[in-house]
């Protein structure tokens, strides 16, 4: 007479099967992580282009002074995660840390924004070859500059380090429309 219980064999290969299939929804789950994380750093990157818009635009006060700057920006540097909301005190539509230029907010997305391997990549146009870029808008009109001119569109790229998947914003240096 033979028992109505499982064998060995079949204990082993339902537990092989569910740990396969265990395995399958982790590594499912691990990458849609990924593209949100890139999705999340677009967004706040995009809010924050928009950000400097509006306050060039607004006239916001900033500064030591309590003054209207000439114009607000944001400057990307290549390979981190971290850019810079600055106000533009001279007027030069350019950040140098050694100008009268201030920084309102360093912006780092791992730590204040909780979007861990999203770094930024690339962005131009750069006074540099692979330096910093700038990109500004002047008080009160919001005209648009980038690395301190008026000639080329802005664009950043951020990658997603654990799959290489990038994503670009670019800004229509006449229009002002974010892409």
């Amino acid at each position: 007479m033979r028992s109505r219980g499982f064998t060995f064999v079949e204990m082993i290969v339902v537990v092989a099967v569910i740990g396969l299939l265990a395995t399958i929804i982790v590594l499912q789950f691990n990458g849609t992580n990924s593209a949100v994380e890139l999705d999340s750093a677009i967004s706040v990157v995009h809010a924050d282009i928009r950000r400097a818009t509006v306050f060039a635009t607004t006239g916001k006060t900033c500064c030591a002074a309590d003054a209207v700057p000439e114009g607000y920006g944001l400057v990307f540097t290549p390979g981190t995660t971290a850019y810079i909301l600055y106000a533009d005190v001279d007027g030069d539509h350019l950040y140098s840390a050694s100008s009268t230029d201030e920084v309102i907010q360093t912006i780092d997305l791992e730590t204040d924004e909780l979007i861990s391997d999203v770094i930024i990549q690339t962005c131009s146009p750069a006074a540099v070859p692979g330096g910093p870029c700038d990109f500004l808008a002047t008080v009160p009109a919001g005209t648009l500059y980038t690395a301190g001119t008026r000639t080329t569109d802005f664009s950043v790229t951020l990658q997603q380090i654990e799959n290489a998947q990038t994503e670009e914003i670019t800004v229509d240096i006449n229009s002002g429309q974010i892409n």
